[in-house]
């Protein structure tokens, strides 16, 4: 939304997201995709019984508001799945929030990534039952930078130096990931300084 306003040049979101804001006329293009496999998946306790993507009716799940990746492709997943969406109770909320909230019990599943809240889930050591959205044929590109076409077309060699930059930052975190980390901390420690610090 802030790229298609013009408030930012650049943003990093998911290709079904974006598909979604063009029909509204966003007019926004993917110049570089950072991932090839959406990686999302329902996510529940094994404790709660839950031993099938159908099995999630009568159970409430997390999911992130209207409009983003998860909310886009749920209807498709449930489709594909055999799940009658009637029955599930939709609790949307910030995916930031949502591993406190499956851990405090306040939900049954969360639409989470693989490589993402799952990791989270799986540090806490509470034992899941993972279905990937891609065992039911819907492994779809996911997260890439954007801009608006018109910015694109107009300017050719900024955006190739945002893009090539951009990659060799990515590559360098895989590469080199506990450096990478460190740098991260670092820096949000000196940003969180600079938050506090008086201002004049």
């Amino acid at each position: 939304q802030s790229v298609a306003a013009g408030n930012d040049t650049f943003g990093f979101v998911d290709a079904t997201s974006m598909i979604a804001a063009n029909a509204q006329g966003a007019g926004l293009e993917m110049i570089a995709n950072m991932r090839a496999k959406n990686g999302a998946a329902i996510i529940v306790r094994k404790t709660s019984g839950i031993t099938s993507p159908t099995g999630l009716a009568g159970h409430k799940l997390a999911i992130t508001p209207p409009g983003t990746f998860f909310y886009n492709i749920w209807p498709l997943y449930a489709k594909a799945a055999g799940i009658d969406t009637s029955q599930v109770t939709l609790v949307p909320m910030s995916n930031f929030i949502f591993v406190s909230q499956f851990l405090a019990g306040n939900v049954d599943g969360i639409i989470g990534l693989i490589d993402g809240e799952l990791t989270q889930i799986q540090l806490a050591n509470v034992p899941v039952n993972v279905f990937p959205f891609a065992d039911k044929g819907l492994d779809t590109i996911s997260h890439g930078i954007v801009a608006k076409k018109s910015f694109v077309d107009a300017n050719p060699k900024i955006v190739q130096a945002f893009v090539t930059a951009t990659l060799k930052g990515w590559k360098f975190m895989l590469d080199n990931p506990n450096q990478a980390i460190g740098i991260l901390q670092k820096r949000s420690e000196e940003h969180t300084s600079e938050l506090q610090s008086p201002m004049y």
